[in-house]
């Protein structure tokens, strides 16, 4: 691993308060000290805590702002590096004239990720802490938020090394009893040995993967895909969930003749809400385009809204809509509920009875609510009903090497049963362990690490 000096600027550009200089590495704080000078420069360690005072370009003392600076001495830093950060004014230009001052004072600019991989190589985090730093900054949601917090915390990396510590332990048995297989083969491999590995081992693993399934959503987002017969509302309701004007809104039909996507949240769910084409017999090729992405993005959602107009009987059109997405078990929206008259009734087909039906108007945000809920809850099931959860759940990547180890716990399991030879008992004993062990950064390939912090922030 590299251990210069890296420099970055650790803040989102935009308009702000504050912004932060990041540096890390054997030269951070010398570096640091050839361009801040303290307001009390009698100070007898102005570094040693949070102090105020001036960055100064070291050639000609021209001043550039005034800051807070704060030293970090290894190993007591993010990174276990000696580690310093510039709390400047967050203007552009000011950051990058004292990224630049350092960074020509022999610093060099951070990798994407670089601070929190330094922080992973150092053992200050595994990398299911790693991984959840980045799933912390792009949390789109409190629960989202909260599932990084957990195994920012350690709760995966701790259930994790237990069930290691249990197979190294099983392992160690399974290497006695060949070594002395004649003498205690029968003391050491008995029947309980299966029992405890499947309480030990498997059903732990079981309940990550199950917790990978219940809370994925949250940190991954859905897809929710509107569809409909063109005019039925469907851009109309995109602009209402949003509660902005997205989407153009017009009584002529066709007028989205290309997909709109926007982010939201629906029951702490990151949701990509996407307005498509509207399906009918196309007029021409830019509109045949269109309703083809349309029947592709649909099959490709987690979730269809199946959108009608509540005011007109049902068209060919709407139950044609219905059979390209039938298979996805859609929500059927009835819009424009504002210019039915009390006493009319909607016929709708038997087969739509049974899916869940909601009426609204998205023109006056009428129903809206109880479209929301009833979203929530096709997209979480009874995930959004259970308390927070106790159990940390593992991202795609870690669910992956779980389930690697799962097999291999199996096969261990079984071998115990039907007496395969310890040889290969033990091989699976080792791979389950290994897989496991993946999950928190041990052994682990240095492309997938380039993989993994390439995803981060420069500053982070």
């Amino acid at each position: 691993m590299r251990t210069d000096t890296i420099a970055a600027i650790a803040t989102p550009p935009g308009r702000g308060g504050i912004g932060i200089i990041r540096l890390s590495g054997s030269q951070a704080i010398t570096i640091a000290a050839r361009v801040f000078h303290p307001a009390r420069p009698h100070s007898p360690d102005p570094l040693a805590r949070p102090v105020y005072g001036h960055i100064r370009d070291p050639h000609n003392q021209a001043l550039i702002d005034e800051v807070l600076l704060s030293r970090m001495r290894a190993p007591h830093s993010y990174t276990r590096e000696d580690m310093v950060e510039i709390n400047t004014h967050a203007g552009r230009a000011t950051l990058e004239s004292v990224l630049l001052l350092v960074i020509g004072l022999g610093a060099r600019l951070a990798e994407p990720g670089e601070f929190t991989r330094r922080a992973f190589m150092n053992g200050r985090i595994d990398l299911s802490q790693a991984e959840a730093v980045g799933e912390l900054i792009n949390a789109k949601s409190e629960r989202a938020a909260f599932l990084a917090t957990t195994n920012l915390s350690g709760a995966l990396r701790e259930m994790i090394e237990a069930v290691c510590r249990r197979l190294t332990a099983i392992e160690a048995r399974i290497e006695t009893a060949i070594d002395f297989i004649e003498d205690t083969e029968d003391e050491i491999i008995t029947p309980g040995l299966t029992s405890q590995i499947m309480t030990d081992v498997i059903n732990p693993l079981e309940l990550l993967v199950k917790q990978y399934d219940r809370q994925h959503l949250f940190q991954e987002g859905a897809v929710v895909a509107l569809v409909g017969k063109p005019n039925v509302g469907k851009s109309s309701l995109l602009n209402a969930l949003l509660k902005k004007e997205r989407a153009i809104v017009t009584d002529l039909p066709g007028t989205t003749r290309d997909m709109i996507e926007e982010s939201l949240i629906i029951g702490q769910v990151p949701v990509l809400l996407v307005d498509t084409a509207g399906l009918r017999p196309p007029k021409d090729l830019v509109e045949e385009i269109g309703i083809e992405k349309t029947r592709q993005r649909a099959a490709d959602a987690d979730l269809v809204v199946l959108m009608v107009d509540a005011s007109r009987p049902l068209e060919t059109a709407d139950l044609a809509a219905f059979t390209a997405v039938k298979k996805q078990r859609p929500v059927i929206v009835y819009n424009k509920i504002d210019l039915c008259k009390e006493s009319m009734a909607i016929e709708a087909p038997l087969e739509w009875q049974a899916l869940d039906n909601v009426k609204i108007s998205a023109k006056y945000l009428h129903g809206l609510e109880r479209l929301e809920a009833v979203l929530s809850g096709r997209l979480t099931g009874t995930a959004a009903l259970e308390p927070a959860a106790a159990s940390p759940a593992p991202n795609f990547r870690q669910k992956n090497a779980i389930l690697e180890a799962l097999a291999s716990a199996r096969a261990l399991a079984r071998g115990m049963s039907d007496v395969m030879p310890l040889e290969l008992v033990a091989i699976e004993a080792r791979q389950a362990r290994q897989g496991l062990q993946r999950v928190i950064g041990v052994d682990i390939d240095e492309a997938l690490l380039d993989e993994i912090f390439g995803q981060f922030c420069i500053g982070k």
